[in-house]
């Protein structure tokens, strides 16, 4: 066989430099529009988290994204008595991690652990305004 010179390749791997998890505690309010009735109880609630801009700084990460919130509701209104309204709240959260610099890959999942909505008022008149908090956890690395 003849002389062969060695063939040189760069590899790109991928190593995780850090992993952290935070919890936030967001709050907004819903308001229920003036065509739809007040509210008296609230029946069901359903959720979804979207990230929307991620930005990777020096040691740390930002995250900022939205919170959909699906309210089923019993109505003020005995012959209208079951409805629906929904809100968007926007959060944004700070994650702390060491030795990340601005050109690296950056891998965020922000999950709803736990969710709150709660009436403003008593019927009559009734609740116009959903009060809301969430625990959101989000992990980045």
């Amino acid at each position: 066989m003849p002389n062969q010179a060695p063939v040189m390749e760069n590899l790109r791997i991928r190593q995780v430099i850090a992993e952290e998890t935070v919890q936030t505690v967001v709050r907004d309010k819903i308001i229920i529009p003036p065509q739809k009735p007040p509210a008296e109880k609230v029946l069901t609630v359903e959720k979804s988290v979207k990230v929307k801009k991620t930005s990777l700084l020096a040691d740390r990460a930002v995250i900022d994204g939205e919170l959909t919130v699906q309210v089923v509701y019993v109505a003020c209104e005995p012959d209208q008595s079951v409805h629906h309204v929904h809100g968007i709240v926007p959060f944004s959260v700070l994650v702390d991690l060491a030795g990340a610099e601005p050109d690296m890959d950056l891998v965020v999942d922000v999950q709803v652990e736990d969710i709150t909505v709660t009436l403003t008022g008593f019927c009559p008149p009734g609740a116009r305004e959903l009060g809301v908090t969430a625990v959101l956890s989000t992990r980045a690395k």
